[in-house]
């Protein structure tokens, strides 16, 4: 999950620095057109935008792909030590069972 988190938010990075960077023009239309990874993009200022919006969306996705596998692992790592603390415990208060030596006399 964490993998999958990480690809999408650098797509979405990839994806936006291109457009940014490409994006030249002062006027609505987007004076020269880009590519990013062999798709070639042109188009008005508003289709950017919403673009924009989508490339955000990948991004969060991506990033609460990440902190929900984070928190995940942290969740079950703190489960694994509290059984442990609890079976050392037990362990612990478990009367030994080894014999007692017989008295001598």
């Amino acid at each position: 999950m964490i993998i999958i988190g990480l690809v999408l938010l650098i797509a979405a990075i990839v994806v936006g620095a291109a457009a940014v960077s490409a994006n030249l023009g002062t006027a609505h239309a987007v004076s020269n057109g880009f590519s990013v990874f062999g798709h070639y993009f042109s188009s008005s200022a508003g289709i950017l935008f919403i673009g924009g919006i989508v490339v955000g969306a990948v991004g969060m996705l991506g990033l609460s792909l990440i902190l929900s596998g984070y928190w995940r692992s942290t969740r079950d790592h703190a489960a694994t030590r509290r059984e442990l603390r609890k079976t050392r415990r037990q362990a612990g208060a478990a009367p030994s069972a080894k014999p007692k030596p017989a008295p001598s006399s």
